[in-house]
């Protein structure tokens, strides 16, 4: 049955999101053809324009998503709607699983779209411009990565590991974040959308606070270990340096999951438990 209710949420989301989604694409495509047709002296002045088209198209995606996400768990289970939802032969809890999963789900599909909408002109200019291309927001990365000592397979896959574990935590927490949120307003008698959204809002950007401030007490601690740590000194220097920048790129991902990790899961425990025990349609 879980199946099912599922099957009916992802066709609702489908309606829209695949077409955003090849519209995203399509802007990416369109930004690849500029690149390419953009004669190679005058082709600077539009790498601003681009990242700056990426950055919005991404940030659309997101938020769009989040939105369609926010409706259809707000619609099908706290407005009217949820009196015919909550008629199912199904226990309650399973309403809200197919809701996160599907969310998760299509918040994933978002996330892969989003990164090829970043990449694609990225690698475009990087074709353009031979050998020699280093994106401003980038040019960090390949010179840390190579200097560091990262010939173990295994340190690799952990850092590779942490990413995705970031973007499938990232795609859990949206749903079932405001599943909680709107489960916890539920019985308010007036605006309950709003101030679920509210809620929603409010405790996404102080959870982005926090991990903000935490990486940044974080690395710079490391820094402050790692110093001096430019690319000559780290070629050439200590291995202390080196295991610096190791854990420089380790801790980059890992420290948002010790707030995500325990969010997503309270946040999606606490939903099941009001709305299979304290639901009040009333």
């Amino acid at each position: 049955m879980l199946g099912k209710l599922m099957k009916y949420d992802m066709k609702y989301m489908a309606r829209v999101l695949p077409w955003l989604y090849l519209g995203a694409i399509g802007f990416a495509a369109v930004l690849c053809f500029i690149v390419f047709f953009t004669p190679i002296e005058y082709l600077s002045s539009f790498e601003f324009l681009i990242e700056m088209g990426s950055t919005m198209v991404i940030q659309a995606l997101v938020i769009i998503t989040a939105v369609f996400l926010i409706m259809r768990i707000y619609r099908s289970m706290f407005s009217d709607e949820g009196y015919l939802t909550f008629t199912l032969p199904v226990k309650n809890r399973s309403v809200i699983d197919a809701k996160i999963l599907s969310g998760a789900i299509w918040s994933f599909i978002t996330i892969a779209v989003a990164v090829l909408v970043y990449i694609i002109p990225q690698i475009s200019l990087s074709f353009r411009y031979g050998a020699n291309y280093t994106s401003s927001d980038i040019i960090d990365v390949p010179d840390i990565t190579a200097s560091a000592d990262l010939s173990d397979a295994l340190r690799g896959l952990t850092i590779i590991g942490l990413l995705i574990l970031n973007v499938v935590v990232i795609a859990f927490l949206i749903p079932s974040l405001y599943s909680f949120c709107a489960a916890v307003v539920h019985k308010a008698k007036r605006a309950r959308a709003f101030a679920s959204i509210g809620m929603f809002i409010g405790i996404s950007y102080g959870v982005i606070m926090i991990i903000t401030v935490a990486e940044i007490i974080v690395i710079s601690s490391l820094l402050v270990y790692a110093i001096p740590y430019s690319a000559e000194i780290i070629i050439q220097g200590s291995d202390t340096i080196k295991e610096a920048i190791f854990w420089y790129w380790l801790l980059i991902p890992a420290v948002p999951l010790v707030l995500t990790v325990p969010l997503t899961l309270v946040s999606w425990l606490v939903s099941r438990h009001i709305v299979d025990k304290k639901l009040n349609m009333l």
